[in-house]
C-alpha cells in the first residue's frame, strides 16, 4: 500500500512541476483598456427649460407610460434615479457591453435622463434604431451609426483610446443630433 501511495506522490510532484515550467502565451494582441460602451442619455424639457423626467416637476412625464422598442421587443423603463452607482458600467476587468434596455438616471449635477443602452463600442454598427414611445400616442426614433480604425502602434496609448479611433453620429428623427464620436450620445426633446 506504502508502494502505491509513493508512486502517486511522485507522479503528482512530476505533473505539478511540469505546470509551472508551462510557458505563459504571447499577449500581445490582448487588449490592455476598455472601451466605452456606447449609450444613449436622452433629457426632456419643455420650452421652459423644466426637466420633464423630474418626478418632482407638476409637469413631469409618467415614466411607466414610456415604451422603448428596440429589435422587435418592448422594454420599460427601469427607474435608477435614486441609485448612488450612476457608473452604468463600472468595472475594473473588461466589461463586454449588453443590451440592457431603459432606465431613469439622475447623475449629479445635472437633470435627469433615459439611458438606453449599452452596445460594445469595438463593433462596427450601421444605423441602429429604436423608437421610444411615450405613453400619450406621441413617439420618437432613435439611431446611432458607429465605425472606427484600428492603429496596433498605439495599442498602449490610453490617451489614443488604445489604437481606436471613432465615428459615431446620432440621429433624432432621422436627423443627425450628437457627431462628436463620444460613446455616450446625447438628445435633448422639447415636448
Amino acid at each position: 500500500m506504502k508502494r502505491y501511495i509513493k508512486h502517486i506522490l511522485a507522479f503528482a510532484v512530476i505533473l505539478i512541476s511540469s505546470a509551472c515550467n508551462t510557458p505563459i502565451p504571447e499577449q500581445e494582441e490582448i487588449l490592455t483598456g476598455d472601451l466605452t460602451p456606447i449609450v444613449m442619455c436622452i433629457y426632456v424639457h419643455n420650452s421652459e427649460g423644466v426637466d420633464l423626467l423630474d418626478p418632482q416637476s407638476e409637469s413631469s412625464i409618467d415614466i411607466g407610460d414610456i415604451i422603448l422598442e428596440y429589435e422587435g421587443e418592448t422594454y420599460s423603463v427601469k427607474d435608477y434615479s435614486t441609485s448612488d452607482n450612476y457608473a452604468y458600467y463600472s468595472t475594473t476587468r473588461y466589461f463586454s457591453g449588453h443590451f440592457d434596455g431603459i432606465s431613469l438616471r439622475h447623475p449629479k449635477e445635472s437633470d435627469y435622463c433615459l439611458l438606453i443602452g449599452c452596445w460594445n463600442s469595438d463593433a462596427k454598427r450601421d444605423y441602429t434604431e429604436m423608437t421610444l414611445h411615450w405613453g400619450n400616442g406621441a413617439s420618437d426614433t432613435f439611431g446611432f451609426t458607429s465605425d472606427y480604425d484600428y492603429d496596433p502602434s498605439r495599442k498602449n496609448d490610453p490617451d489614443r483610446c488604445w489604437g481606436y479611433k471613432f465615428y459615431r453620429s446620432g440621429f433624432l428623427n432621422g436627423k443627425v443630433v450628437d457627431a462628436d464620436n463620444d460613446p455616450q450620445l446625447e438628445f435633448t426633446i422639447i415636448r
